[in-house]
């Protein structure tokens, strides 16, 4: 069953992969005014010793021609779902949330600049005691527009009373913690 689940996983992430480039690029169109996020990496799939860090970082693009975007940065756990290969949103015990592991050296929240573009620096680092296992994270980064930008005229305004649409960019992390130390101790 182990080897089922792994290969299951493998054969989730792959179609993940592939699927999630197609979905960044695409922008949002709402009264001529086109929104839109990117991103460099959509995939972090990472093995971390107990005890140690990881530091990385993303570029964040705002692919909007006209309007600045304000960003938040959400992390969520999220596992497959039973029986599926669909991913759901999970909770854990906060000394088994990897969400928290999570240092972020400017903030989570910021501007983007009309067709400009923001490095994200980030530290991952899980308590020494953590428990050897995979962990999975996804780091969402979301459009936070103001109510002004959805009134009559304003460049988010609904066309023909349609759904208010806003840009989210999610960016998967496969986090291994290693069943040895630094020391080399398992």
């Amino acid at each position: 069953p182990l080897m089922k689940h792994s290969m299951k996983i493998k054969n989730w992430k792959l179609k993940i992969i592939l699927l999630i480039p197609f979905l960044l690029c695409i922008p949002i169109a709402a009264s001529g005014a086109e929104f839109g996020l990117g991103v460099t990496k959509d995939t972090f799939d990472l093995e971390i010793l107990p005890g140690d860090s990881y530091e990385g970082n993303l570029t964040v693009f705002n692919r909007s021609k006209e309007v600045p975007l304000p960003v938040h940065i959400q992390l969520s756990l999220w596992n497959l779902k039973e029986d599926s290969e669909d991913i759901e949103f999970v909770k854990a015990e906060p000394a088994l949330n990897a969400a928290k592991w999570f240092v972020f050296k400017e903030g989570k929240d910021f501007i983007l600049d009309v067709a400009r573009s923001r490095r994200v620096d980030f530290v991952i680092d899980p308590p020494k005691d953590v428990a050897p296992g995979a962990h999975f994270v996804m780091m969402r980064l979301q459009a936070v527009l103001p109510e002004h930008y959805f009134e009559e005229g304003g460049p988010a305004a609904p066309s023909r009373g349609g759904p208010r649409l806003i840009p989210e960019v999610g960016v998967l992390f496969f986090i291994k913690i290693s069943p040895f130390t630094l020391e080399g101790e398992q």
